[in-house]
């Protein structure tokens, strides 16, 4: 008996069209056999066709009809397993012209096609671009290993608008103040951009007016980052400068003396605001720039007194300086006890 394959066998993958087997005899009239009755279509003839599952070793038999006498012919099917391609779930994409980058999950080398690419349009270095909001488009992976075996799945692609966050309401605030928390955007969860943002320990978001620097900033928060889904809203922060306040220099006075300072100011939102410290010393007004103090000095000793001038502009931007005045007490004079005399 002899086969129309090698007796070395023959290898295919697994799912491949059956492989037909047919066997040949120099005795008219052989009774042909194969053997095991495992993914064959017939045990008897002298063709069969083999479809198995995982590897088998065929027997082809035949017997001769006037002798009974029987040969066989051994024929391994090597069945290659196909290989594991899983692609995961429904991709859902947003419809902006952002290329998504296609990453199976194993394995990776495979070819990706798009049986109908009206939908969207699939790039040759597999990133994909979706369609308009609503399609669905359905592309196809496919691999083939080492042994020439292919298989494939399927990503399902559903394609919807994108959603804007809303990045809050504009703000203005002076160069000296605070950094505050940019929490007011909707929703949560994206990522703050832009002059002046930092980030604390716990990672929360902060605009930081000194490290922003005066003038009107674009503020971006991203949600989405890096994916079709990108979206952005913007909010302006504008950051005053702050007034430049000069004040007098440290000066030294007696008890009760009459004396006058005054204070300058550039820069800020002009008209401007003082107010001047301590009060209890002030004659008359001590919210302008110049401002007349009696300063009062009860002990036998020196003081020292901080005079404080703090500064106002009409953006509310607030400055504070002082410098020291050394009041001297008044010198003890005893004139003795009162005396009387004759005329």
């Amino acid at each position: 008996v002899q086969s129309n394959l090698p007796a070395i066998g023959t290898t295919m993958c697994f799912g491949d069209a059956p492989i037909e087997l047919t066997a040949t005899s120099d005795v008219t009239g052989t009774n042909f056999n194969c053997t095991p009755n495992s993914g064959i279509s017939t045990t008897t003839g002298n063709q069969v066709l083999v479809n198995p599952d995982t590897t088998v070793t065929y027997v082809l038999s035949g017997q001769n009809p006037t002798t009974g006498c029987t040969s066989t012919y051994p024929l391994t099917v090597t069945v290659n397993q196909l290989p594991i391609v899983e692609v995961g779930t429904e991709l859902q994409l947003c419809a902006q012209a952002i290329p998504e980058v296609l990453i199976p999950i194993t394995p990776t080398g495979g070819v990706w096609t798009d049986p109908t690419p009206g939908t969207g349009t699939l790039n040759p270095n597999a990133t994909y671009i979706p369609g308009l909001p609503g399609s669905v488009d359905s592309l196809i992976y496919t691999v083939t290993d080492a042994n020439g075996c292919i298989n494939l799945d399927t990503l399902a692609i559903q394609v919807i608008s994108p959603a804007p966050p809303q990045a809050g309401t504009d703000t203005a605030l002076c160069l000296n103040a605070l950094a505050f928390e940019l929490d007011q955007a909707i929703p949560v969860g994206g990522v703050w951009s832009g002059p002046g943002v930092v980030f604390n320990p716990a990672g929360d978001s902060l605009f930081n007016p000194a490290l922003a620097g005066v003038g009107v900033h674009e503020i971006i928060y991203t949600i989405g980052g890096g994916t079709t889904c990108e979206t952005k809203d913007t909010i302006e922060v504008e950051v005053w400068g702050i007034p430049q306040l000069t004040i007098p220099l440290d000066v030294e006075v007696c008890s009760r003396d009459t004396i006058q300072f005054e204070s300058t100011a550039t820069g800020g939102l002009y008209p401007y605001e003082w107010q001047w410290y301590p009060v209890l010393w002030v004659i008359g007004s001590s919210t302008d720039s110049v401002v007349t103090m009696v300063p009062q000095n009860p002990t036998n000793s020196d003081l020292f007194a901080p005079i404080i001038v703090e500064l106002r502009d009409s953006n509310g931007c607030f400055v504070t300086d002082e410098f020291e005045l050394i009041v001297h007490p008044l010198p003890a004079i005893t004139a003795g006890p009162d005396t009387s005399i004759c005329f």
